[in-house]
């Protein structure tokens, strides 16, 4: 991405005074994390700004500072005079309201996702970025304002859950560096790792040994899915961020190179991710059915029965060659 995006969105924000800053639907850490450091920065600059999102912010990233400052309700974002989205690839995923509000002519799209398909404003889009997180970061620079610690903790949280714990292909040199300037401005790592991956609810496990009990594996051995119904999340009384993580699984098999969690999210509507080993592209398998992502991690929606979709999948499955070396993974 060329330094006069960054630049331009720079020169943006010195211009304006309010801001809604807004994310997809059921965030994720950098979602969470990038919005929230951002807000943060512009709050210290004076300026007005209300961070948007649909649905709840997830149990486990509450400890993030401004978690609660999220707001599902816009009663006037015709009076904002910036939009910046931030790491969502497609208007229909940032929430009703956004979608029917009529958007301003200024506008900052900050995504990391090599299928993002929103128009207009100043494009900050870098699928070679780390998380959504990293361009916050370049973007906080290029303001000048030092980072909070409170900022820090946001960041480093983000590209921490983005990159899997630096296990994904997208963990790359920034990653690292920024990590490693977060942690001197004070965030401690054990503490955010014990925050979001250490606490599981009995709920949690008993609902994960049921989704284990779905595991099939495809004929040729390198694609296994795992399944989770409305069925099986009443029973358990769990709810969908209960699922985290659970598409990783199967990845763990001995010759498994990708894998599939196909939630039930509604009746016919379905919700599909995608995870990669490091040798194969399942972003261009998720883009077979209108989702995207990165190399190692997608995902997409879709109508219909859990049984085709996963019929649909393996008969993908069998046609798929290996494309990376398996070490570090490729994009």
């Amino acid at each position: 991405m060329k330094q006069d995006l960054i630049s331009r969105a720079a020169a943006l924000i010195m211009s304006k005074n309010r801001f809604l800053i807004a994310t997809h639907v059921n965030p994720d850490g950098d979602a969470i994390g990038s919005s929230l450091a951002l807000g943060e920065i512009l709050g210290t600059m004076g300026k007005d700004v209300v961070c948007y999102c649909e649905t709840p912010v997830p149990d486990r990233y509450l400890f993030m500072p401004g978690a609660y400052q999220f707001t599902a309700e816009l009663a006037d974002p015709e009076q904002r005079e910036v939009f910046v989205v931030i790491d969502c690839s497609d208007l229909d995923r940032a929430g009703k309201v956004l979608k029917k509000s009529r958007m301003p002519e200024a506008m900052i799209n900050i995504d990391h996702h090599r299928n993002n398909n929103i128009s207009g404003g100043v494009h900050l889009v870098d699928e070679n970025a780390c998380a959504s997180a990293e361009l916050v970061y370049r973007l906080i620079g290029e303001l000048r304002q030092p980072i909070t610690r409170s900022a820090a903790l946001n960041l480093y949280t983000a590209i921490l859950t983005d990159t899997g714990s630096f296990r994904f292909s997208n963990t790359n040199q920034a990653a690292f560096r920024i990590s490693e300037e977060m942690v001197g401005l004070g965030v401690i790592p054990q503490v955010v790792a014990r925050k979001v991956y250490g606490t599981y609810s009995a709920a949690r496990l008993k609902l994960l040994s049921h989704v284990l009990d779905t595991l099939e594996i495809s004929p040729n051995k390198m694609f296994a899915t795992l399944t989770v119904t409305l069925a099986t999340m009443a029973k358990t009384g769990t709810i969908r961020d209960d699922i985290n993580g659970f598409v990783d699984y199967p990845r763990f098999i001995t010759g498994i190179e990708f894998s599939a969690l196909v939630q039930e999210v509604s009746e016919g509507r379905l919700h599909v991710s995608l995870r990669s080993a490091g040798n194969v592209n399942v972003a261009k398998i998720a883009e077979e059915f209108g989702g995207g992502g990165h190399f190692n991690a997608s995902g997409f929606e879709a109508a219909g029965d859990i049984d085709s979709i996963k019929s649909r999948l393996t008969r993908i499955a069998d046609s798929v060659e290996p494309q990376g070396s398996g070490v570090g993974g490729t994009k």
